[in-house]
């Protein structure tokens, strides 16, 4: 698109020029808005984990679920034998 774009120089009518410099400069704020439009489309997709760091936090996540089960076997195992021991007296 740069290519079509001529030199200010070459312009030798004062109203040519300024219909030109206007068009230049509609272009560039519609270049500088398209790109803030996409560095708000990108800032999300930079946010999300990526599948290493999911992979970890699935293997986190089973872990401390196996230690709450054993956790939560050893307090009943600890309730029963306390209950049993309570019963015998």
């Amino acid at each position: 698109m740069v290519r079509h774009f001529k030199l200010v120089g070459i312009l030798f009518r004062p109203s040519e020029r300024d219909a030109y410099m206007r068009t230049m400069i509609a272009h560039t704020k519609a270049i500088e808005t398209n790109n803030e439009f996409f560095v708000t489309l990108e800032q999300p997709l930079r946010d999300v984990p990526r599948a290493a760091e999911l992979t970890e936090i699935e293997g986190l996540t089973a872990k401390r679920d196996v230690d709450l089960r054993s956790a939560s076997y050893e307090a009943k195992e600890v309730f029963v034998s306390s209950y049993i021991g309570y019963l015998a007296h």
